[in-house]
C-alpha cells in the first residue's frame, strides 16, 4: 500500500504539519545527518549482487531522487563473512528510512517509512505536505546478532563470525542524529574498538549492534514538536499538544551509548 500511496506525492502541492525530523514552525522538513547511500558505485563483496539490489530504492519517495551515505559499501560491510542464507535473511528485513507525503484519509500527512510495519495515523482535511518536506534519513540494518536472523547466522558458528569490526564500529560511529551530527567519530572509533578489544567475533558483534547515539532531539508528533529522548532503545514519544515547542537548537547529544556483553548479548558472549 506504501508504495502506491507514495506515487501520489507529485500531486501534492502544500506544506506539512508532522514529521519526526523537521524543523518546527517552518514546515520543512530537516535532514539528519546519515549513515548510508546508493550514489557511490556498486557493491563488490560476496554478497554483491545482493547488495545492489537491496539498496536500489524504486518506491518513488525521497530515498530514489535524494539518497544518502553509500548503501553499496555499506552492504559490503554489514554482509561479509555471512552465509548466504544469513545475508538473504538480513537484507530481506533492511531498507531505506525517512519522511514522505502518504495521503490516508481526508488530508496528507508526512509520515515515516522504515523496513516493517508502518502504521500513519489518518489524515485530517487540514493536512497537508509537500515533496520538499519528505526526507531520506538512510538505511537502516536488520540486526545479525538478535532478532529473526540470529539462530539463522549463528547456526554453525555461535560464537565467531569474523566480520571486520573496524570496520562496523567506522558505520556505527558516523552521527546518524541531527543532534549528534558535531560529535568526533574518531573518539567514537576509539571508544569503540576498545569495547570490542579481547571479545569473539559474534560477541563483539552483538555489543557493536546493541549500541547507538543517544540524546534528545525535537519531534513533531501531534499539533505541537517535544523533546524526546532517542538511543539504542527509543521509546514512542507521547503526541505533543499545540502547546508544546522546541527548536533544533535545544537538542542535545549525550554522546555513543555502548551495548554490553551482558543482557541482550550474554549468550554470544559466554555470560
Amino acid at each position: 500500500m506504501r508504495t502506491s500511496l507514495l506515487l501520489l506525492i507529485a500531486a501534492l502541492a502544500a506544506g506539512c504539519g508532522d514529521g519526526r525530523a523537521r524543523t518546527p514552525g517552518t514546515g520543512t522538513a530537516t535532514p539528519r545527518t546519515n549513515n548510508t547511500s546508493n550514489d557511490a558505485g556498486v557493491a563488490t563483496g560476496e554478497h554483491a549482487a545482493r547488495c545492489n539490489q537491496a539498496c536500489a530504492d524504486s518506491s518513488g519517495g525521497p530515498c530514489s531522487s535524494n539518497p544518502v551515505g553509500n548503501c553499496n559499501a555499506d552492504c559490503d560491510t554489514v554482509t561479509s563473512a555471512l552465509s548466504a542464507s544469513c545475508a538473504s535473511c538480513v537484507l530481506a528485513r533492511s531498507g531505506w528510512t525517512g519522511d514522505a507525503c502518504t495521503c490516508y484519509g481526508e488530508g496528507c500527512n508526512l509520515c515515516g517509512f522504515s523496513p516493517g510495519d508502518n502504521a500513519c495515523s489518518g489524515a485530517q482535511p487540514s493536512d497537508t505536505c509537500a515533496v520538499e518536506d519528505e526526507v531520506c534519513e538512510g538505511y537502516e540494518w536488520e540486526k545479525i546478532s538478535s532478532g529473526p536472523c540470529k539462530d539463522i547466522c549463528f547456526a554453525e558458528t555461535p560464537t565467531d563470525l569474523p566480520q571486520t569490526l573496524s570496520a562496523r564500529c567506522e558505520l556505527l560511529c558516523r552521527p546518524s542524529e541531527r543532534a549528534c551530527s558535531g560529535a568526533s567519530t574518531a573518539d567514537c572509533m576509539t571508544a569503540c574498538m576498545t569495547q570490542v578489544s579481547g571479545l569473539e567475533g559474534g560477541c563483539a558483534l552483538c555489543v557493536i549492534e546493541q549500541s547507538a547515539w543517544s540524546g534528545r532531539a525535537c519531534t513533531c508528533d501531534g499539533p505541537g514538536c517535544s523533546l524526546c529522548r532517542f538511543g539504542p532503545s527509543d521509546s514512542p514519544c507521547a503526541s505533543s499538544g499545540p502547546e508544546s515547542t522546541c527548536a533544533p537548537e535545544d537538542e542535545i547529544c549525550d554522546g555513543m551509548s555502548f551495548g554490553s556483553p551482558v543482557g541482550e548479548c550474554a549468550d554470544l558472549c559466554g555470560g
